[in-house]
Order: structure tokens, then sequence, then C-alpha cells
């Protein structure tokens, strides 16, 4: 043991005495001190510096660390290898030494210890028969050698037997040796069901052989309920279903079935004839058409040909309705009775037994024909707002016979340019037809100012011949400080097909004094004064050169701007048919 007195002097040396100072007991000093004779040369066993005892050493060496399965005393405790190692292995008591122990008692140790392994999971530690992995292969021990919970041993049905020496362990009537009885199973584990009579199933009726007075008709075993069919369905020894199983008049139908067992012209199947007799057995005597008189004319319903009509039945005079009266179809009313046109009437009472739109009681339409067969042919027959209901836009229609009906006036500002009658006049002129008609009642669009880069649009069509459509405006020329800007453009944003034409006057109306610009133009005019400007006029643009260097105020030596403000008229024609696309027009002042 380190003395008190030399512990203070040590830690006043070296205040991490249990980190940085090392041997001595624990922590003892490098050559005097210490209860074991340290020093230089000294002997003591847990000495500081120099001695030979068990852990002597120079001083100042062993500095403390976790312990580890290395052989050596990391903590500096003067043990080696202890159970705290951080690598020290779990080792499981293993009494039965078969190599696996139980989890519930173990050690740690950096080595194997004498009655201890490395693995767990043993069931029995007092028998080395039993552990993990062990081979389980009797069927007939129910011991779990291999500790998983399970054995190969089973008796599920508890007859004694283990599954793997019976052939059904889920039922403890089978098993060796058990007499076989007729169940339809292997009772006795001789391989096969084989009851006296047999325990198959040949006609698969559910009945197996033993039990079946007939395995071979699937229609006959016990329980089946019985039928008229001369057999014994329900295997209680007698074919017995209702008034018996029997044929008395030799017909090959059964009493059971049969209407009348003594008339063999009656029986369920046969062909009924008109004899008055219900000869296939279906409750009526039915010959075809029947064997009655239901409509009381002078032939029973069997040989007439519509026991409904009293009109028609053999021998009666043929008409013209349509009817086979004397139900002979060779003859017929004079005329014919037939419809080739689908009609829905006879020939004899038809028209135009070729056209289907021409038959007595058809509704008159306007087409050239006699419709409803009366002798006289559209208008003559019917009103015209009848045959030709007026369509949208429209405020008088015509009946022109085989081509129908047509249009014949519109309401104002409408026009019918597809000659299509059901959807009317369908084109309205754009602008209103009072509209723009000449340069002097021009549509006035208003001011376009350059200096805001004034556009405006407008849309119209053509729906006439000869149309024609005005629109002015007036382009102001701002005060231009460095050179003369001015650019008027009119242009055909859309013109369907270029059959639109426009002119362009500027000032006035042509024949008013109106400078023409454009004529017959099928995209755009413009008027501009864009002068580049430069020290000593123009260097490009029209004449005079001088207003490339103008002012907007007078200066010595310097134009001054033109105003080149204007009144500008544009007359918009087609080229081509009347028509009812719109054009789409832009006019613009310093735009572009």
């Amino acid at each position: 043991m380190l003395r008190y007195g030399s512990a203070i002097a040590l830690l006043a040396v070296c205040p991490a005495l249990a980190f940085s100072c090392a041997s001595g007991e624990e922590a003892g000093g490098g050559g005097g001190g210490g209860t074991h004779a340290g020093g230089s040369g000294g002997t003591g066993a847990q000495d500081g510096g120099g001695g030979t005892g068990n852990k002597g050493g120079d001083g100042g060496t062993c500095k403390p660390e976790a312990e580890k399965c290395d052989g050596k005393d990391n903590d500096c405790d003067g043990k080696i290898d202890e159970e705290d190692s951080i690598d020290a292995k779990t080792w499981y008591e293993d009494k039965d030494g078969d190599g696996y122990g139980i989890s519930s008692k173990s050690i740690k140790s950096c080595k194997q210890q004498t009655g201890y392994g490395d693995k767990t999971g043993d069931c029995n530690d007092a028998d080395p028969a039993y552990h993990p992995g062990a081979l389980e292969n009797n069927c007939d021990d129910p011991n779990d050698y291999n500790c998983d919970g399970a054995t190969g041993y089973s008796d599920t049905d508890g007859d004694g037997f283990p599954a793997c020496k019976e052939c059904d362990d889920g039922d403890k009537a089978i098993y060796p040796g058990a007499a076989e009885i007729c169940d339809g199973k292997d009772d006795d584990c001789d391989g096969s069901a084989d009851a006296p009579g047999g325990e198959g199933d040949n006609d698969g009726d559910g009945a197996i052989a033993c039990k079946d007075c007939n395995d071979k008709d699937n229609t006959m075993f016990p329980g089946n309920p019985e039928v008229c069919d001369g057999k014994d369905n329900d295997c209680n020894g007698s074919a017995d279903y209702g008034t018996g199983e029997v044929d008395l008049d030799g017909d090959k139908s059964y009493s059971c079935a049969d209407c009348d067992d003594n008339d063999k012209n009656n029986y369920p199947g046969n062909t009924e004839i008109c004899d008055g007799k219900d000869n296939d057995c279906n409750g009526n005597a039915d010959f075809p058409g029947g064997e009655g008189n239901a409509d009381g004319d002078p032939v029973a319903s069997c040989l007439d040909c519509d026991d409904n009509d009293p009109e028609r039945y053999p021998g009666n005079t043929e008409k013209c309705d349509g009817k086979d009266n004397d139900c002979n179809p060779a003859t017929a009313a004079t005329g014919g009775e037939t419809d080739k046109d689908g009609d829905g009437s006879p020939s004899c009472l038809d028209c135009n037994d070729n056209d289907k739109s021409m038959y007595p009681g058809n509704a008159e339409i306007c087409d050239g024909k006699d419709n409803n067969c009366n002798n006289s042919i559209d208008q003559v027959d019917t009103p015209i707002n009848l045959l030709c209901p007026n369509g949208a836009h429209v405020t008088a229609s015509v009946c022109n016979g085989a081509l129908g009906c047509e249009v014949d006036k519109c309401s104002s500002g409408y026009f019918d340019l597809d000659s299509t009658f059901s959807n009317g006049c369908e084109c309205q002129a754009q602008p209103a037809l009072t509209s723009g008609t000449a340069c002097g009642s021009a549509i006035d669009v208003g001011t376009l100012a350059d200096v805001s880069a004034g556009a405006v649009t407008a849309q119209g069509n053509v729906p006439y011949a000869g149309r024609e459509i005005w629109y002015r405006f007036n382009a102001t020329d701002d005060v231009d400080t460095a050179g003369d800007e001015f650019h008027v453009d009119i242009r055909f944003l859309t013109n369907p097909g270029n059959q639109y034409r426009m002119e362009v006057y500027r000032g006035n109306c042509p024949g008013a004094g109106g400078v023409q610009l454009s004529s017959g133009e099928t995209q755009q005019t413009d008027w501009k004064t864009d002068f580049n400007t430069t020290s000593v006029g123009c260097s490009s643009g029209p004449l005079p050169c001088g207003q490339g260097d103008c002012t907007g105020t007078p200066v010595l030596g310097k134009t001054t701007c033109d105003d080149n403000g204007a009144n500008f008229f544009i007359r918009i024609t087609s080229a081509g048919s009347p028509t009812c696309s719109t054009y789409n027009l832009e006019m613009s002042n310093g735009k572009y």
C-alpha cells in the first residue's frame, strides 16, 4: 500500500495520478517509498521502478485503459484478462458435455472454462442426446431431441398408431387391422377400399357400389327422387313413380307420363294432328291453328289460315285488303297485294308501289310527288308554311318541287349563302348594311396618335355582290424634336382567300382632293415620313431631305419639322363571290 504521506507527496508531483503515473501498488513512485521496499533496484511486488516483483518496471510506464483479452494488465489493477474485459466471451453451463449449454446459466471469460461451452439452446442439459441439430429419425419416438419444439411422432386421431404407420391419421376408425366396412374408405390400411361389392362409384352418382342398386346408371342410387322413367331411381326395389311405370297401350310411353295409356295415338312427344285429340299430351287438342273455331267463320281453326280473322278462310273471295282472304297465297286481288317498296301499303291501293314515300295516308312534303296518293302535289294540297316552315332569319320560303324547299327572303341584314334550307339565312352582314356604305358616310374609328402608337381593328364581310365598306380615321403627328417621324399603317390581319381588297386615300375622299395611296391591295398600305436624324439633313427617306435634321421649334439654321397629320379613308371590297368569311383590318399610327 502507498502510505498516506507518500501519496500526498506523489499527488503534488503527479496530479493526474490515476492516468499518468504508474507502478507501485497501483500508483507507486519511481525510486522510494512504497510498502514493499521500492526504490532503485527494489524487489517489491508492486513497487515502482527497477524492481523484480510481479509487475515491477520502470516508474511511470503503466497507463490504465479498458481491460482486453490480450494477456496484459490493461487497466493496471494487477490482474490479467479479467471477466470484465471488453471482448470477454459469454460461456454457457454445459453439464452433459454435448457442446450446448443453457442460456439461464452463463459466465463471462476470456477463455473457455471447464463445464462451459459457447453455444446455447440445450433443452435437456442432463442428457447429451438432446441439443440443437440432434438427429430425429424414428417416427415412433415422441422425444424432441433437436430442441426445436417438434418431433417426428404424431398420432392426431388417437387410435394408438403413429402417423407414419397408418394411412389416415385424421380418422381414428382407420388403422392397420381395422375391419373393412362399406364407407368408401380404406379402413384396414391395406391400400384399397374393398368392402364386399366394391367401394368405387363407377357412374359418378355419389353412391358407392356396395350401396348402389345399379352402379352403372347415375339416375339410380339410394335417396334419389323417383321419376317416371321405368327405373328404380331411389333403389327401394321397384319403379313406382306416380300411377306406375307400365305401358298398357304399347306406345312406348309409361303410364305415369301418358295422358291416355289406353290410346296409342296419344302420348308425350307425338305429333299433333287435326283430329280433336290431345295427341302430344300437352293438355290441349292444338293442331297448328287450333282445333276449335275462334273467329266463327265456316272453317275449323286447324284448317283455317287465320282463325282470328273471319275474313280469312279457305273458299272465301279475295279482295284488296292486304290479306290472304281465300287462304291461297297463289291468288290476290286485282293490282296485286304485295308491298314492293315496304311502305306498308299493298300495291292494289298504292299509287306508286316503287316509291316508299308515296302511299295513302302519308304526309305531303315538298318533293314534287303525290306523297299521300290523293292526286295533288305539294302546295296544291298543303299550305307553304306547313310544307316549308321558315328557318332562322327567314321571312319567306318556296317549294321548288323535286328540288325541295328553298329560302325566298331573309330578314334584313341576313343572307342565305350556302343554299341549305335547314339552317335558314345563316350569314349576318358585318358591319350593318347601313354602315359605311360610301366615303362620305365612312365608319369613323376615331383619332390615332403616333405618340401613343394608336391602333384599332375592324371586322366585316361581303355577303352580296357589289358591297363596299368605308372606314376613316384621323392620324395626328406629335411635335417632333430631332427629325420628322410619322408612320400610318393599314393592313389585313386576316384576309380569307385573299379575296378582300383595300383602297386608301389621304386627306379626303376620292374626287374631293383625296390622294390615293393604294388600290386593290390585299395585304397592307403604309404612309410614312421616317427620316434618320443627321447634322446635315436626312440620309434616307422621301424629300425634303432637310426633315432629317428638323426641330420642333424654330432654330436658326434648322428646318422646323412638318405636321404630317391627316385624315385617311379606306374602301373595302371583295374580288370574289359573296362570302360570310370575315376580314380583320388593323389601322394604326406609330405602331410600326
